[in-house]
């Protein structure tokens, strides 16, 4: 009897290891505006900057991502006329940014953009701690360096020709947070 039983839980075990894994589904979340955001979208020198959320509301002590997206890539065509040179596009090369409470400091919250496989956008992901309001107005203070022509501000050349203040937009977003 006791052969019949080892038998049976070794075929169990075989037929187990055999059937198909459960696959997790990935969801794509469209990045979306907040109701509660100042602005969705920045004019800049460079374009039209979108700042839009994978959820329709941020709650603290839970991790969201935020997207920045350069659209509507302009031409600076003062340097068109002046140089004669080929058309100037311009795509995100770096952010630096942090969030901070706007009616109440709970010090700066580093956030680190890093491209997200698509051209022209940058993701994070984040996280707010909670405060004893329900809810709570943040602040997120972008720096976006610009890239000219695939030429990186970094290069020498490149900084003698377009200083960096040229080069970056500094603007500010506010979003609200909701406590559990």
């Amino acid at each position: 009897m006791l052969k019949i039983y080892t038998l049976f839980t070794i075929t169990l075990f075989i037929c187990m290891a055999c059937m198909p894994a459960k696959k997790n589904k990935l969801v794509s979340v469209e990045p979306q505006c907040l109701k509660s955001q100042s602005q969705c979208i920045v004019e800049t020198k460079f374009g039209k900057v979108s700042v839009l959320f994978n959820k329709g509301k941020v709650f603290t002590e839970e991790p969201f991502n935020i997207y920045l997206m350069l659209e509507d890539i302009n031409v600076r065509e003062q340097s068109l006329v002046q140089n004669k040179k080929a058309k100037l596009t311009y795509k995100i090369s770096k952010i630096n940014s942090y969030m901070e409470g706007k009616e109440m400091f709970m010090g700066k919250i580093p956030v680190m953009f890093s491209p997200s496989g698509q051209d022209n956008m940058m993701v994070t992901e984040a996280l707010l701690g909670s405060c004893s309001q329900k809810q709570m107005v943040w602040r997120l203070w972008l720096t976006v360096l610009f890239e000219i022509n695939n030429q990186s501000t970094t290069d020498n050349a490149f900084k003698e020709s377009y200083p960096n203040d040229i080069n970056q937009e500094t603007f500010f977003i506010d979003f609200t947070s909701n406590r559990f």
